[in-house]
């Protein structure tokens, strides 16, 4: 594998266990994976391993390198719960016009950005994103429009919305609600 300028060669080994509190615990899966792959892509393979076994935990734990918003939503479909924190928002941007600031209407593809702002209406991308744009004219004169959007007056804030929001969105303010 190859980020930025370090490359490596590899594997890497994901064991699955079962985690049941006082009782004798077992290694149910093994699964093997490229070392440049991402830990979130073994999922399906950890189910799939599990319905082998007969095995349909109710909960399943992992570490922030396997949770993200499609995870969830697809343990779900299968009635599990995935446990475990999600990293946090790494924007640059100010915590006060991160994502999660915004009021978010998937079905109507809007947005509502912090200072009272409508979107225009969204647009479906090419990985089932919905794009929601703000018109220039709105952010250029908005007095937030620094923090937001940037230093660039030709431009206008832009939120890439994926379908599984919605549950990063619950995990995080679960998170912030815990700590």
């Amino acid at each position: 594998g190859k980020k930025a300028s370090k490359s490596w060669v590899g594997s890497k080994c994901h064991v699955v266990e079962t985690a049941q509190k006082g009782k004798v615990n077992f290694i149910t899966n093994m699964i093997y994976q490229q070392a440049h792959e991402h830990d979130s892509h073994v999922h399906e393979g950890l189910r799939e391993g599990n319905e082998r076994r007969g095995l349909k935990p109710e909960k399943v734990y992992a570490d922030m390198g396997y949770i993200n918003g499609g995870a969830i939503c697809e343990y779900r479909k299968h009635g599990q719960e995935l446990m475990g924190y999600m990293q946090a928002d790494s924007s640059k941007k100010p915590e006060a016009f991160k994502i999660q600031r915004f009021v978010i209407d998937m079905e109507r593809k809007k947005a509502l950005c912090p200072a009272g702002r409508e979107s225009l209406k969204g647009q479906i991308g090419k990985e089932g994103e919905i794009k929601m744009p703000f018109s220039k004219s709105a952010c250029t004169v908005c007095a937030f429009f620094r923090e937001c959007v940037g230093e660039n007056k030709g431009k206008a804030r832009v939120l890439k919305v994926r379908p599984w929001y919605e549950f990063v969105r619950e995990r995080r303010k679960i998170q912030e609600t815990e700590t």
